[in-house]
């Protein structure tokens, strides 16, 4: 039989006291950290940091604001509101800010009003597709617009000159007068 050495008697109090000692040394080491001229620098490198973010976050919201809203303290409100519940009031204002700038909501519009625009040039009896320069429908014959008496170009029965020829146009039509179609109430609202 193999027989191990005998153990020392003080071996498990040793090591209770290399612990404590490694323990205190890694405690020491951290306390002597934060009381060195590195750490004083980090943390005022880190405030300055802090601070600028949140000076950042409020020209942000500032501008953002500015370009999603066109009322005139609302962009000054929410910059107000960043700067005084820091990094939160960012946050707040991305929860109810609008979804797009007002140029994203300028050319939604305008496209809305392209198709509107190319919606209305359909003939209002047969819906065939037409062209602002047709005088009838090539489908069922409507009549669409008059010609000018001069140059032949179409014109609308309320005008009282041809814009293209500058010819006189007899017996316009007034306001009160003419009744308008749906192709043509689009059109004006364009």
């Amino acid at each position: 039989m193999v027989c191990s050495p005998p153990k020392p008697a003080g071996n498990r109090h040793e090591s209770r006291k290399v612990t404590t000692l490694v323990a205190a040394n890694v405690f020491e080491s951290l306390s002597s950290f934060f009381d060195s001229p590195i750490w004083s620098v980090l943390k005022i490198l880190l405030i300055v940091f802090l601070f600028a973010m949140w000076i950042a976050l409020a020209i942000w919201v500032f501008k953002d604001a500015r370009r999603r809203n066109s009322a005139p303290g609302y962009p000054r409100l929410m910059a107000a509101i960043a700067l005084l519940i820091p990094f939160f009031g960012p946050l707040l204002y991305i929860a109810v800010r609008p979804s797009e700038t007002l140029d994203e909501r300028k050319d939604r519009e305008l496209e809305t009003l392209a198709l509107t625009r190319e919606a209305a040039l359909r003939c209002i009896d047969c819906g065939y597709p037409t062209e602002p320069g047709y005088l009838m429908c090539p489908s069922c014959q409507r009549k669409l617009k008059e010609p000018c008496r001069h140059c032949g170009k179409p014109v609308d029965p309320r005008w009282t000159g041809c814009p293209w020829c500058e010819g006189q146009l007899t017996n316009p039509l007034t306001r009160s007068d003419y009744v308008p179609d749906d192709r043509e109430m689009v059109e004006e609202n364009l």
